[in-house]
């Protein structure tokens, strides 16, 4: 009887030390992600690839699923480092929606949010556009990483199909113009 009419008594003292933990857990999540957002925001793929998972998965922008540390390199090199890479700057930041969910006696977290990315092409479009992200994160030896990382844009409502939109119709106006001036020359050519 005793023990039933301490159990939230012992409940309550152990509450503050479990609060503690996860606050804990949350500010190591916290390092981690202004460790590897400092790493890409100056280009150091290696400083990055140390908050990176052996076997991320990671989904780019273009759809392309890259599945490896390796592969997130090469994925990188190709896209920015290239001479002819299609990237020539990108700029990102990260809002998260609320505190990351925590998994598997704490050693596994997913987190969603926002982003806004700038980004220069080396066709000389330079556009920003928003973006949604989600991010699984591992604790398995020790240290936080990225094991999973997905950015998707709305293919609804964006500025590259505002753009595309907005240059058709300039196309478009332009052939009108053009096509009135040459009707209204061709019209007098044929009354003389």
């Amino acid at each position: 009887m005793l023990k039933v009419l301490l159990a939230p008594l012992f409940a309550l003292l152990t509450l503050p030390a479990f609060a503690q933990d996860v606050e804990a857990i949350h500010n190591e999540i916290r390092a981690m992600r202004d460790g590897a957002i400092a790493a890409f925001q100056t280009r150091d793929m290696d400083a990055f690839l140390t908050h990176v998972g052996d076997d991320i998965m990671f989904t780019a922008m273009n759809n392309e699923v890259v599945h490896g540390k390796d592969a997130v390199r090469a994925y990188y090199q190709r896209m920015m480092d290239a001479s002819d890479g299609m990237v020539q700057a990108l700029e990102i930041d990260f809002d998260v929606d609320s505190l990351a969910a925590l998994y598997a006696d704490n050693r596994a977290a997913v987190a969603t949010g926002t982003s806004t990315a700038h980004f220069t092409m080396r066709a000389g479009l330079d556009f920003e556009i928003p973006l949604r992200w989600s991010a699984t994160m591992s604790n398995d030896a020790g240290a936080w990483q990225i094991t999973g990382m997905h950015f998707s844009a709305n293919i609804f409502d964006n500025p590259i199909d505002t753009g595309l939109r907005q240059y058709l119709w300039m196309i478009v106006a332009a052939c009108v113009v053009l096509g009135l001036v040459l009707g209204f020359f061709l019209g007098r050519r044929g009354r003389s």
